[in-house]
């Protein structure tokens, strides 16, 4: 099944993407996205997926508490583009690494799908799929992350875990959809993110390959 699901993933990113499309069901009403003035910073992040008892899973990072604008948030592993990465799929592997442990060389990467901004950090964010072929064995930088979270694709994809609540942002709290992965609420950029992937998992339906 999972050879499968990736062979067929594969060729729905040659495809066109989703985009801004998805991005937008799961965008919180505050957003924004011009940054043509503000000169983002660049950033990847990695959608890992592996397979583990004949389900498939992703895995999301709850951040570590600091004064910062993640402190505490849920998203996948990534980080800021640094000038020895040659390419931004490189600074993915490597934050992956840093972050949770996974040796660059185990990860395949199938491809890119669509960047977003994000503003409260002025960051653009470009996210990459990649597979490893067993659950991987998690080492945690406790510095970066307090928690890994494995989350099954399937459960992602039923609409019951697809939700709206309240967040808190600076001094304000908004309305915002978001996901409910084992209790774990995804949000803003990540939820984004996750949209497009999902799209394209069931547009697919790549699940019953």
């Amino acid at each position: 099944m999972f050879d499968s699901f990736i062979e067929r993933l594969k060729y729905q990113l040659s495809k066109e993407l989703p985009g801004e499309s998805a991005h937008k069901i799961m965008s919180p009403s505050f957003r924004f996205n011009n940054y043509s003035s503000k000169s983002p910073v660049k950033s990847s992040v990695l959608i890992l997926l592996y397979p583990y008892n004949n389900d498939i899973y992703t895995v999301l990072i709850k951040r570590a508490e600091y004064d910062g604008f993640h402190s505490a948030q849920i998203s996948f592993p990534g980080g800021k583009y640094e000038s020895s990465d040659n390419v931004l799929s490189q600074t993915a592997l490597r934050e992956t690494y840093e972050e949770i442990g996974i040796e660059p060389e185990l990860i395949k990467i199938i491809g890119p799908i669509s960047s977003i901004y994000i503003p409260i950090s002025n960051y653009t964010a470009q996210p990459f799929i990649g597979y490893v072929n067993k659950k991987p064995d998690f080492k945690i930088d406790t510095f970066e992350v307090s928690n890994v979270i494995n989350v099954k694709i399937s459960e992602l994809l039923d609409n019951v875990n697809k939700k709206n609540g309240l967040f808190k942002v600076g001094n304000k709290k908004i309305q915002a959809p978001y996901y409910n992965a084992n209790g774990n609420k995804i949000w803003g950029a990540t939820a984004m993110v996750l949209c497009e992937f999902i799209k394209i998992v069931k547009q697919a339906d790549l699940l019953n390959s």
